[in-house]
This record gives structure tokens, sequence and C-alpha cells, in this order.
């Protein structure tokens, strides 16, 4: 899952609207930081994206 922030301030969003395609994933993982992050409280950096590896 890719997620861009084009703004120039960070975003807070969930990725509930995105159920159909990412099923019963909770989690992801940043595959550049190697962070896990949770889809329910997902923040978006400024001027940034996210490269996420869904877990289920």
């Amino acid at each position: 899952m890719i997620a861009y922030n084009s703004l120039g301030n960070e975003q807070k969003t969930s990725a509930a609207r995105y159920f159909e395609q990412i099923k019963a994933a909770k989690k992801a993982k940043n595959i550049i930081t190697d962070e896990t992050v949770d889809l329910s409280k997902l923040t978006i950096p400024a001027k940034s994206t996210l490269v996420l590896e869904l877990i289920n």
C-alpha cells in the first residue's frame, strides 16, 4: 500500500476507506524504516510518501 501526502502539513487518517482492498489487515510495515504502523491511526508526514507492506 502506498500513501502520499502532497500537503505542507502532516495528515492523520485511517485506512478504513480502503477496506475492500486491504481486507483484514490491521497493521502494516513501513518497508523503508521497518516500523510497524496501525492502519486505524495512520499519520502521513508533510510532503512524503509511505510505502507499506500489509500484515494480516
